[in-house]
């Protein structure tokens, strides 16, 4: 099988324990190890050829989910499996609506993962029929912050945790009006009519999923608590 595969994952000891399992099947493929998303973006844009990418929902920057969604729109030829490291009824089905093609836990057999693999890059899928619960509105939360880009992603965490928008700009380096148009589009991609009910999207988002890159359901609830004096 000469397939080259992407493993994305900020733990250099899983990386090379699934590139040794994978290495017997790929042959003259290969494994390309990356520790977050960002960097397997800067080796495509070198013209990489990548065939599958094996994603983890706990990587650095943003959401898992988000970043699944990032790839899948802006690398469509590519096939994914999403790697998530705790079980939630909820995660292969969200995944599997953004356009990842299989979803198998990190714990999973290392057999497991050879034969997800494979059917994925046959043109199959590979959810676990327990792993299929659907949950609709973390289905669409999740599919309405992958439309979220990178920046507005980094702008709804600092608004959960409660900061004006002035202090986003210091934050982030940018003026005040732009940061007041990406908290607009945010709330229209999200469907919401404030700062807190977007705040409270991402308290749901990082309970139900144990990913999110905020820092705590305390934090969170702090910042909800300063969204009356942080709109300025």
């Amino acid at each position: 099988m000469r397939l080259r595969v992407a493993i994305v994952d900020d733990q250099p000891i899983f990386r090379v324990a699934t590139s040794h399992v994978l290495a017997d099947m790929l042959h003259d493929g290969g494994v390309l190890q990356f520790h977050s998303a960002d960097a397997l973006y800067a080796r495509k844009l070198r013209s990489e050829r990548i065939d599958l990418v094996l994603l983890s929902i706990n990587t650095p920057g943003t959401a898992g989910l988000h970043e699944l969604g990032r790839i899948h729109r802006d690398m469509p030829e590519l096939s994914s499996i999403v790697l998530p490291a705790h079980g939630h009824p909820g995660i292969a089905d969200q995944a599997k609506r953004i356009g990842a093609s299989g979803c198998l836990p990190k714990t999973s057999s290392e057999s497991t993962l050879r034969s997800a693999v494979r059917m994925v890059m046959s043109g199959g899928e590979w959810f676990r029929r327990e792993d299929r619960a659907f949950e609709s509105k973390d289905t669409v939360l999740a599919l309405q912050l992958a439309e979220l880009t990178p920046k507005q992603m980094r702008v709804l965490e600092l608004v959960a945790e409660g900061l004006s928008n002035r202090q986003i700009g210091a934050e982030l380096g940018a003026a005040e009006n732009t940061v007041k148009c990406h908290v607009v589009a945010i709330l229209s991609k999200l469907e919401c009519k404030s700062r807190t009910q977007a705040a409270l999207l991402m308290m749901r988002r990082a309970w139900s999923i144990g990913s999110a890159q905020l820092t705590g359901p305390a934090s969170l609830t702090n910042g909800i608590s300063a969204m009356s004096v942080g709109r300025r």
